[in-house]
């Protein structure tokens, strides 16, 4: 998890405007589905049906996540383990960002 926050650190840390495609697609979804521990064919299912990326997931809400998990298959346990895991990354990589904002005051 450590290793796709960082990631996402990164990638936050450049401007839209100025960031390579190379960057935008990083992290994989596919990593971190795999980081959550989803069926193998779920993620496939994600990543190539879905068309989906983890910056997507993070920024929709937890219904919205729900909601697009159970169209593609997902247990009601896959639902709760993959909202869990986005509530904990996002929480991870905002107060890494803060943290590191703070070092330049």
């Amino acid at each position: 998890m450590k290793y796709i926050c960082k990631q996402l650190q990164c990638k936050q840390k450049v401007p839209e405007t100025e960031r390579p495609e190379a960057l935008d697609s990083y992290p994989h979804l596919r990593d971190w589905l795999r980081t959550i521990n989803l069926r193998p064919e779920l993620i496939e299912l994600q990543a190539v049906e879905a068309k989906l990326s983890l910056d997507t997931l993070l920024q929709m809400t937890g219904a919205q996540v729900r909601d697009t998990m159970r169209r593609l298959g997902s247990s009601s346990e896959e639902c709760g383990r993959l909202g869990a895991a986005l509530s904990c990354l996002k929480s991870a990589t905002e107060s890494e960002l803060r943290d590191d904002s703070s070092l330049w005051l």
